[in-house]
């Protein structure tokens, strides 16, 4: 998906010539086993750091344990997820290897990431059938313990704020319960129970011009007007 897992390799999350993130997705067959070539920095649940390496190694454990080619892998997707879901235009590409790339490359219509938002605000259950286990969304939605202001969970991006100061959390201005897919250039997928309320923002920003704060902040303002 948009977002990875809390771990500490030492695969450095930069985006450049010749840096690991670079890397494993332009050169790297197997993004997993790239991935898996870096070494831990410290055990685990020590420290906290994005890795886009990370939700590439999930990525292909679940190619392994569904029946470990891409074609048994796209259809799991198809018939689990997707097409439950009516997200007819979903497309997860692969790296040589025939594993999806977990971290990136995910497309779909706003329309569809919506319908992935709304899936996840309803915990996981659509149209009254439960397709993610009781629990399951609100395990991926409690923060991690060793990120920062509460802004990690498992996969999901959080506007949990420090345990000790709420009020200290990425963006001040959103709902506490906000938990958010990040893409490439300020995608964003805003998932807000306590509103009832999913935002999807797809579009390319290079510099610091646009605000997803701001945006869906504009949104919850005149939903509550």
């Amino acid at each position: 998906m948009i977002c990875c897992l809390e771990c500490p390799a030492a695969l450095k999350e930069t985006y450049g010539p010749f840096k690991d993130a670079t890397y494993m997705l332009y050169t790297s067959k197997s993004m997993a086993e790239y991935a898996q070539t870096k070494p831990l920095q410290t055990a685990l649940d020590e420290k906290w750091s994005y890795s886009s390496g990370t939700t590439n190694i999930i990525a292909r454990i679940v190619r392994d344990k569904t029946g470990g080619t891409l074609a048994s892998t796209k259809n799991y997707f198809n018939k689990g997820l997707f097409n439950k879901l009516g997200m007819v235009s979903a497309v997860v590409e692969a790296d040589s290897s025939g594993s999806f790339v977990g971290s990136s490359y995910m497309f779909a219509t706003a329309r569809d990431w919506a319908r992935f938002g709304l899936f996840i605000k309803n915990d996981g259950v659509w149209k009254g059938e439960r397709i993610l286990p009781e629990g399951w969304v609100a395990y991926s939605t409690t923060p991690t313990p060793k990120a920062p202001m509460g802004k990690y969970g498992a996969q999901f991006w959080l506007n949990a704020g420090d345990k000790e100061n709420p009020t200290n959390r990425t963006y001040p201005s959103l709902p506490a319960d906000l938990a958010y897919l990040s893409g490439f250039n300020d995608q964003v997928v805003a998932i807000i129970p306590s509103k009832d309320l999913v935002v999807v923002r797809l579009g390319v920003t290079h510099d610091n011009s646009w605000s997803n704060e701001t945006f869906v902040k504009n949104v919850i303002d005149a939903i509550d007007e």
